[in-house]
């Protein structure tokens, strides 16, 4: 596993660094890679059996879309204010949207993974769900860590 997170951390710091950027192509081509390496770290870790791995997978892809929805309602959040404050027009009533704005994505973030483990405990037994959920925390800290790096605090 630790390869495959220094993998990972490696492609997490090269979005990172094009996060302030016009979202392009190469962002896309960034994340589709970040995603291939998670879907590996994922395989590698959770020693599903044939059954449990023919479940797994099609809820595993559809559970992805639903947290790249959100992932691009949080680069969006961040590029605009990385955007109001570079254009110096950052201001409290933003500043309250931004924040509206974040905590509805968290609720979001919340309820999804409340469904999702409901869902997946429908096919694998509550250890190996447990299992999956840390791997996705773990990977979500990692991208978390790497994207709030570059944001400045609010002033």
């Amino acid at each position: 596993m630790t390869n495959r997170v220094t993998g990972l951390l490696i492609l997490f710091s090269l979005l990172s660094s094009s996060l302030f950027a016009q979202v392009s192509e190469d962002f896309e081509k960034t994340r589709q890679a970040m995603q291939k390496q998670k879907d590996e770290v994922v395989a590698a870790e959770m020693k599903l059996t044939e059954p449990e791995d023919k479940a797994f997978w099609p809820l595993y892809r559809e559970y992805q879309e639903a947290l790249r929805k959100l992932q691009d309602r949080s680069f969006e959040l961040l590029a605009g204010y990385a955007q109001e404050r570079e254009n110096e027009t950052f201001t409290d009533q933003k500043a309250k949207a931004l924040l509206d704005e974040y905590l509805d994505i968290d609720r979001e973030d919340l309820w999804l993974k409340r469904a999702y483990l409901e869902k997946f405990g429908k096919i694998l037994p509550a250890k190996k769900v447990m299992r999956y959920f840390q791997l996705e925390n773990k990977i979500a800290a990692m991208i978390n860590y790497q994207m709030t790096q570059g944001v400045p605090l609010a002033k």
